[in-house]
């Protein structure tokens, strides 16, 4: 049987992005000595799930390519139609 990480990084109360959707806050705050590297936990997962913001978010920053090439990724969105920058498989139910 699979097993579910969620690897997020939040503020102390609870939050991803600030009340304005933006994420700049994390590159002001280096890794605790408890982090796991982020390359080390890539290289054991199976798939990514991930919400329609944080996927535009990923599409609009990330320098080169989609960096989740190698496994399945779910787009999780309540918009019928998402911009999908890839050629990815749309699946509704």
């Amino acid at each position: 049987m699979s097993k579910l990480i969620y690897y997020v990084a939040a503020t102390m109360d609870g939050y991803i992005a600030t009340k304005n959707h933006e994420l700049g806050w994390l590159y002001d705050c280096p890794p605790g000595d408890d982090a796991t590297p982020y390359d080390e936990f890539y290289q054991n997962i199976g798939a990514t799930i991930m919400g329609a913001g944080t996927y535009e978010w990923i599409m609009e920053n990330a320098a080169g390519e989609w960096p989740y090439q190698n496994i399945p990724s779910f787009i999780n969105s309540f918009w019928s139609k998402i911009a999908l920058k890839l050629s990815l498989q749309v699946v509704t139910q």
